[in-house]
């Protein structure tokens, strides 16, 4: 799956919603089986809980800092250790991040129940008849709905779970855009490489990991399994790494050792504050040189995956992890049914 890049990502919730108690559980048979959705035949209620849901960007100032230039000048910045602590959140992934809705209902008709929810971040998908389609294109060109599939398409659930998966990204670019643009120079160039979003890919991919964080102290991608086990894509730019060398140059580092910080294929980030080397770090110093899965000539940093993520202040807390939610979430699901 090709993802674009957003400071962080994670499950979310969805929400179906039709009249028909039979549709709603044939409909939510067609969906992937590790996909929390809530499903409502009543509007009222299914608008109740939707809007009760506030918007992620109006969190923004919980992950940010102001630092006074001098008496009139304030700079904000994002603070990612701020942002970190969404790891231990529980209630992270119970997130609306999508809705499908059933345009025809005698309560209200789909398009109106679009109108009433109030956050414009929830993306939105309307289940349509054939004679619903010109309903439905006007409502996508108006910006009322952001997808539309009709019922009766033989490939519904195929089309269904990958407009659900399109839009919960495209959810978390939306919400992380403040972020972005204040994080826009000290990501450097890799947030809009497309060969950092490659790798990217594929490492979430192959590992399972289901969800990720930016981080900063070493920079890279913290990346969480279902059961939180973790991985860390370290992302160094060649900068940091010239520095590195000089560093450990002037500390009488080994030879070995300078080596490979200076070969292009190695990486190093030591367990000190700013990472770099120090004499301390002498008698271990093999164990923090990270081979480069991507080193080559034209890029401005170097990448190394490594699991789990060296990163000592995981070790403080215990991490919620998203099969821990879904146990959760499915024994209340069934109460209600």
């Amino acid at each position: 799956m090709d993802r674009s890049f957003s400071p962080f990502y994670f499950p979310t919730n969805a929400v179906l919603l039709d009249d028909d108690p039979g549709f709603l559980k044939h409909f939510s048979l067609l969906l992937a089986p590790r996909l929390p959705c809530r499903s409502f035949s009543s509007v009222n209620q299914a608008l109740q809980v939707i809007n009760a849901q506030a918007t992620m960007t109006n969190r923004f100032n919980e992950f940010t800092n102001v630092t006074l230039l001098d008496d009139v000048e304030e700079r904000v910045f994002v603070d990612l250790n701020k942002l970190h602590r969404l790891l231990y959140d529980a209630n992270r992934f119970s997130q609306i991040s999508v809705v499908i809705i059933d345009y025809d209902m005698p309560e209200m008709n789909g398009i109106e129940v679009c109108k009433r929810i109030r956050n414009p971040e929830i993306k939105k998908i309307l289940l349509t008849g054939k004679a619903d389609e010109k309903i439905a294109v006007e409502a996508f060109n108006a910006g009322l709905i952001h997808q539309y599939i009709r019922k009766n398409n033989s490939e519904v659930d195929i089309l269904l779970n990958q407009a659900i998966t399109k839009l919960q990204l495209e959810y978390f670019m939306e919400i992380t855009k403040p972020i972005q643009i204040l994080l826009a120079d000290s990501t450097g160039s890799f947030g809009s490489n497309t060969d950092f979003n490659n790798a990217l890919s594929t490492v979430l991919n192959d590992n399972k990991y289901i969800e990720y964080y930016l981080w900063e102290q070493p920079k890279g991608i913290l990346m969480l399994d279902a059961i939180a086990r973790t991985g860390f894509l370290f992302v160094l730019s060649k900068e940091v790494m010239k520095t590195q060398f000089e560093i450990a140059e002037a500390s009488d580092a080994p030879t070995e050792l300078l080596q490979l910080i200076n070969d292009g294929a190695h990486l190093a980030w030591f367990p000190t504050p700013d990472g770099y080397f120090t004499r301390e770090c002498l008698p271990d110093w093999r164990k923090y040189i990270y081979p480069a899965n991507v080193a080559r000539e034209n890029e401005k940093f170097l990448c190394s995956f490594v699991k789990p993520a060296p990163l000592p202040a995981l070790a403080t807390d215990r991490i919620s992890s998203f099969n821990a939610y879904l146990e959760i979430f499915d024994a209340e699901y069934a109460k209600k049914k």
